[in-house]
């Protein structure tokens, strides 16, 4: 059999059973230019999108007819025809504008504000526009502005946000931002770092940490008023209505998942200088404080300050207890000191500003075995100096310094009046001398402490008071008594530091703990026993009300002597008198 070659090969198209004719030519479009016309194309093809057929220019000639320079060669102004195109050569719309800007909130896409669509306006209106010649400007990332917008005339050069006003984007001259000119709300950057809303926090935080302080100078007062206080039942509700007040804010911090402010203590050994001791009662929080010395307002202290004064920590310094130990600010100047802090931990809110005042001046107030009554401090008296001696050792009294009697004339130094506490002798090797003949109770409201002529001794490793202490707690006693507006917390301190974890509720596992302090509590139990003691003596045998006194047991968290073993040791072992202010 001979092989007949197929249709395929023969260059024609088989055909198919039953369908023996050809569809007939699609029909050329209605601008089509047939070549019997003899139309020459065009030296510039573009695109007639409005044409039915694809790849038509608009001269009516298909592509193909184009030279290949005529295909190539299309600049960008040469654009095609079509809805959305502009033809380089079209004058638009006799009355839309010659400055085309799209009208955002038209919901037609490509509407000019003067009413007419993009198409219908001239080339010269789309793509020549300047630069006055553009839409609205843009002053910020959401909204458009638009420059005919109404400008007050009250609007100051330099929009600067108020931010204590409950109006958004009001400026601190009264006027919002969108009546301000544009030149206004938009300052150069070299402006930025010293106006606006930096310098705004900054005054804000100065603010605060000045009325703190000043609240503090005012607490400070009424606390002086409370110390004269002489009626004990006022006295007693005014403690309870401060104390229920103190109490309340602290439990809605924690409610509130808030870090509980910090509070203040003056831990000096005596009354010649001050040490102020600020503590957060939570646990891990950093704390930033400034201290304003006498003649130094908080805003110089604020001033001094380093770092960013506009965050919330301005003007105040970092000290971060677990590195650099308890903070304690010392203050050497007479006069009143004032230290602000705040508490702050990550993941709980930043605690409210809190202010102590502290004053160092000679005690106000004295009570002594050896005379009946009160003594006033000569800080206060307008008596002369020269006219005055100690009625015990007949030395002059120094300007300023001891105490008198304003009923008998009966006069006492510091020297004999607080033995321990103003001794010239300060070797920490001498032996501790024999308790003086006669138990002093000094009150330093200012300080919030009251000293004692000696310290109160006990039995051994016990907490007994021996009787040789009792005069110098029936001194204390006469003085809480004499002023019923005088709350006070007993601290208990031994010389050892182990046990510092135990509270004394529970047993101590440390053998040295056992067979020191009995085993209960350890060292930080043992000095809280001792403390209770002195507030159970107060109770039953000065009928001192136990609601003023609270006690704490601070182990050896707090020594006075660094060695422990040495001859200075018994400083360490002691009962403080502190005054408390809620």
């Amino acid at each position: 059999m001979g092989c007949t070659p197929s249709k395929e090969q023969d260059g024609t198209s088989p055909r198919t059973p039953g369908k023996d004719k050809l569809p007939p030519p699609p029909s050329p479009p209605s601008n089509f230019t047939t070549p019997d016309e003899k139309t020459p194309a065009c030296n510039e093809y573009r695109v007639d999108v409005t044409a039915s057929g694809f790849g038509i220019c608009v001269c009516g000639r298909p592509q193909a007819e184009h030279s290949a320079a005529s295909r190539s060669k299309r600049s960008a102004s040469k654009r095609s025809l079509g809805e959305g195109w502009i033809d380089p050569t079209a004058e638009g719309h006799p009355e839309a504008c010659s400055d085309f800007r799209v009208d955002i909130e038209h919901e037609t896409f490509g509407m000019c504000k003067c009413g007419f669509p993009r198409s219908q306006h001239s080339s010269r209106a789309v793509q020549g526009r300047t630069q006055t010649m553009r839409s609205p400007a843009r002053t910020d990332k959401k909204v458009f502005r638009d420059p005919e917008e109404y400008i007050d005339p009250k609007a100051c050069a330099n929009f600067v946000i108020d931010v204590d006003s409950p109006i958004q984007d009001m400026c601190t001259c009264g006027v919002i931002r969108k009546h301000h000119p544009i030149s206004a709300r938009t300052p150069p950057k070299k402006r930025r770092s010293t106006t606006g809303r930096v310098n705004d926090l900054v005054k804000k935080h100065e603010s605060l940490i000045l009325d703190a302080a000043q609240e503090a100078w005012q607490r400070l007062q009424e606390q002086d008023a409370l110390a004269r206080e002489t009626d004990a039942a006022k006295a007693a509700e005014r403690l309870r209505r401060r104390r229920s007040s103190w109490l309340a804010k602290i439990e809605r911090a924690r409610r509130d998942g808030q870090c509980v402010a910090p509070r203040f203590a003056n831990v000096a050994a005596d009354s010649k200088e001050l040490v102020i001791e600020v503590t957060s009662e939570t646990p891990g929080a950093l704390l930033y404080w400034c201290h304003a010395k006498p003649g130094q307002d908080a805003s110089r202290a604020f001033a001094a300050a380093e770092g960013d004064r506009s965050s919330p920590t301005a003007g105040l310094r970092r000290h971060d207890p677990a590195k650099d130990g308890i903070l304690r600010v010392r203050g050497r100047e007479p006069g009143t000191h004032v230290v602000v802090a705040r508490a702050l931990k990550k993941g709980l809110l930043d605690s409210e500003l809190a202010s102590g005042g502290f004053r160092l001046e000679p005690p106000s107030f004295l009570f002594t075995s050896a005379h009946a009554h009160e003594l006033r401090s000569l800080h206060y008296s307008k008596s002369s100096p020269d006219d005055l001696g100690c009625s015990v050792c007949a030395a002059k009294l120094a300007q300023g310094e001891g105490f008198t009697c304003q009923t008998c004339g009966f006069n006492l130094c510091l020297r004999c009046a607080l033995p321990h506490r103003h001794s010239d002798d300060a070797s920490p090797s001498k032996r501790p001398p024999p308790p003086p003949t006669e138990a002093s109770v000094a009150v330093d409201v200012g300080a919030r402490r009251l000293w004692l002529s000696d310290d109160i001794r006990f039995v051994g490793n016990a907490a007994t008071i021996l009787d040789e202490s009792l005069p110098l707690l029936d001194a204390l006693g006469k003085a809480l008594k004499a002023h019923p507006g005088v709350a006070v917390r007993l601290e208990g301190h031994t010389n050892s530091k182990c046990g510092l974890e135990c509270d004394g509720k529970t047993k101590c596992e440390n053998s040295a703990c056992r067979k020191n302090f009995g085993g209960r509590g350890g060292a930080a139990g043992f000095s809280l026993a001792r403390a209770n003691a002195v507030r159970d003596a107060l109770v039953k045998r000065n009928k001192i009300d136990a609601a003023r006194i609270e006690t704490r047991g601070l182990a050896g968290s707090r020594r006075l002597a660094v060695d422990t073993e040495g001859d200075d040791k018994h400083r360490n072992r002691r009962v403080e008198v502190h005054t408390l202010e809620f």
